[in-house]
């Protein structure tokens, strides 16, 4: 396996502009390529988060784009990936793929840009594969509101209906996947569903699989439990903090792991804000959650968690 990282523009700041090209000791010049465009709200996460998951899917010329800087905003992802895609298709940085057999795959965030490519932009590709997809913003915000924070930060004062594929009226010869996984608690199934139903109005060759199993991630949710009470007989109160891959944090009270919770917040909050997060619980002598072990001693009394990093401010009271 050869991977070979590309600039495709300017780089205006370390990581950006750049793409990774994981290739197949077999490709050649008749290799379909697949472009994977990564979700995190249009801000976070980082094409090398994915290497595991292309190394393992690398049967054809792999290409992750990176779309996510968390100070530009629509139409700027858009044009980006655009540009991303010109570049593949006319100037070849290498003969191990056709550039006339070209497939996006776009997850969450990143399967909203490659819709959006393919029906607004008209972008010349073969195939497109949305899995857990948002494409129908006002829907979305209708559905989870505490999401206006990522939406706003990632689209500013557009119009979220015309930012979105739904609104799109333009047909494409391309053929469309629309996945998404029941276990999926970030995104509902209306999403998937609208834009299956809206591909079909324009005469769009779409399958609609909604049978995944789990979510994908680039790694496993971070969980901790603050032990606030003591080991008794209905077994332990505690605080539990949630960390998602794409910035989602929540903390709920709870008695029963993962069971009955009550959830007090719920917030994005970017990558920076979370790895402060995390160090201040851990010195608060929070545990990672292990269920084999109990912790030596309990934590009893209240304390305040409190993190402030610029315009970001999350603070846990705990009793």
């Amino acid at each position: 396996m050869v991977i070979d990282t590309f600039c495709y523009g300017p780089v205006e700041q370390e990581n950006a502009r750049s793409l990774d090209l994981y290739t197949s000791p077999k490709a050649n010049e008749n290799t379909p390529l697949v472009i994977f465009i990564h979700g995190g709200a249009w801000r976070t996460e980082d094409k090398s988060d994915y290497k595991t998951l292309a190394m393992d899917c690398l049967s054809l010329s792999l290409l992750e784009k990176d779309e996510t800087v968390s100070k530009i905003q629509h139409p700027s992802h858009l044009q980006d990936v655009q540009e991303a895609i010109e570049f593949l298709i006319n100037t070849p940085p290498t003969n191990t793929y056709d550039p006339k057999q070209i497939y996006l795959v776009g997850h969450s965030a990143g399967a909203h840009i490659a819709m959006m490519l393919l029906l607004g932009y008209q972008v010349p590709v073969k195939g497109v594969l949305g899995v857990s997809g948002i494409y129908d913003i006002p829907l979305l915000l209708n559905t989870f509101p505490s999401y206006l924070d990522f939406i706003h930060q990632a689209f500013g004062d557009s119009d979220y209906y015309q930012a979105s594929p739904v609104s799109l009226q333009t047909s494409s010869s391309a053929k469309v996947i629309i996945a998404h996984s029941q276990q999926d608690s970030l995104i509902d199934n209306q999403q998937a569903e609208v834009m299956t139903h809206h591909l079909k109005s324009l005469n769009i060759n779409v399958l609609l699989d909604m049978n995944l199993e789990d979510w994908m991630a680039v790694e496993e949710e971070f969980y901790v439990r603050y032990y606030s009470g003591h080991k008794g007989k209905y077994g332990h109160e505690f605080l539990e903090f949630e960390f998602r891959s794409d910035g989602l944090c929540r903390y709920a009270n709870n008695s029963n792991y993962r069971k009955d919770s009550l959830i007090k917040k719920e917030m994005y909050v970017s990558p920076a804000v979370i790895e402060e997060l995390k160090r201040i619980i851990k010195e608060s002598q929070v545990m990672k959650e292990d269920d084999s072990q109990w912790p030596e001693k309990n934590i009893v009394g209240s304390q305040e968690i409190e993190v402030r990093l610029g315009n970001e401010h999350i603070s846990f009271e705990v009793k």
